[in-house]
């Protein structure tokens, strides 16, 4: 009778073993505060900061002549886009703009098609943009 009375009281080992480190666990207030309560705050603090932060346009380079009329024609498409901001460059402006990362495409008008070069290096390549 008493091996049963022993058994109902005491719980089984990794119970009683869970319990004692959660125990030990939440007498550590600087624990706690680094495992909850930082979190939360952070998560509010970096909402509120960035909630209001619309998405960069992508710059597009117009390479080309600004008399032109397929350069005007492809100048006026991409500025309905919200998502495109196109200057019409010269080619040499163009290129140095790529080059430095100032755009993030340049487009030719040639013959009805189009001319496409980006620096393959760089994430932000406009997908959009066909």
């Amino acid at each position: 009778m008493t091996d049963k009375l022993k058994n109902s009281t005491t719980l089984h080992p990794l119970i009683e073993l869970t319990r004692m480190r959660w125990r030990e666990f939440l007498r550590e207030k600087e624990a706690v505060f680094w495992v909850f309560v930082f979190p939360v705050l952070m998560t509010f603090a970096l909402g509120i900061a960035f909630r209001n932060s619309a998405p960069d346009k992508t710059l597009v380079a117009i390479e080309g002549d600004p008399q032109s009329a397929s350069v005007i024609e492809l100048s006026n498409a991409l500025a309905q886009s919200p998502e495109i901001r196109a200057s019409i460059l010269s080619p040499d402006d163009a290129t140095k703009a790529l080059r430095s990362g100032k755009v993030s495409i340049v487009v030719r008008p040639q013959n009805g098609s189009y001319d496409y070069r980006f620096d393959p290096t760089r994430q932000r390549v406009a997908p959009h943009v066909c």
